[in-house]
């Protein structure tokens, strides 16, 4: 990875996003990405190295991941909103015209 964080930086990037992200899974197979080496924990260790190297750095879930990402050095924290309340937004707007669905408790 230190590889490509400075070839990053070589070719003019000033930063690195841990997108997409293991942060957007749950349940068993978030439980198995963690338990199988590939988890969350990878993300925060190339923040770590992307910020030392001068990169902006961002993202985290919730606030045990925030905390995580801040004492590895991130610049920004996202506040990531669940993508399913976004889908159901642009959902509504485009197919209801912005009015509100019956079915559903987000508008």
């Amino acid at each position: 990875m230190d590889y490509f964080l400075k070839l990053v930086e070589s070719i003019g990037f000033s930063g690195v996003q841990n997108f997409p992200t293991v942060g957007l899974f749950d349940g068993n197979f978030r439980q198995n990405l963690e338990e199988t080496g590939m988890g969350y924990g990878l993300e925060v260790e190339v923040n770590e190295k992307a910020n030392k190297l001068g990169l902006l750095t961002t993202y985290a879930f919730n606030q045990n991941e925030a905390a995580e990402m801040a004492k590895a050095g991130t610049d920004i924290i996202v506040a990531h909103m669940e993508l399913n309340i976004w889908l159901h937004r642009c959902t509504n707007i485009c197919i209801n015209g912005g009015k509100s669905s019956s079915r559903s408790g987000y508008s």
